[in-house]
């Protein structure tokens, strides 16, 4: 049967198969717009560390004012040790919970750097959770 139609698909430009899911508004709307901020922190790394601490400040001051907002911010490697009482971004991070911002801290890298006793804004998430995460995403973005 499957060869028969695609020898019929083939010999006869005249038809066009397409096999599509139908989905209403709210579910396109939902994976239009689940977009994932993957912070990563290797931007840390380079430069000097003033120059990189201020380009998160600033990225994330700037993401908390925009209209279009990620459904999720994953934390990662470095970026965790942002995820702190004492840290300087908490301000940021709380403005973007307020905003119905999902805030991931990577659980691995959160136990690599020795804070995975308690983080003040968002959960812990296992590896399977952040694949998941961005699987699932209609754009990732990473910084």
């Amino acid at each position: 049967m499957k060869k028969d139609l695609a020898a019929l698909l083939q010999n006869n430009p005249e038809f066009d198969l397409s096999i599509c899911k139908i989905l209403n508004d709210k579910q396109l709307e939902s994976l239009e717009n689940n977009i994932v901020l993957f912070l990563h922190g290797k931007t840390l790394d380079m430069g000097t560390k003033d120059l990189s601490i201020l380009l998160l400040k600033e990225l994330l001051c700037s993401l908390s004012q925009q209209e279009l907002l990620p459904k999720t911010i994953i934390l990662s490697q470095k970026t965790v040790l942002c995820n702190q009482r004492e840290s300087e971004f908490l301000h940021f991070f709380r403005l973007l919970e307020q905003k119905n911002i999902e805030i991931l801290t990577c659980k691995t890298s959160a136990e690599y750097y020795k804070i995975n006793k308690n983080i003040p804004i968002g959960h812990f998430a296992s590896m399977e959770e952040i694949i998941e995460k961005l699987f699932h995403a209609s754009k990732i973005i990473q910084w």
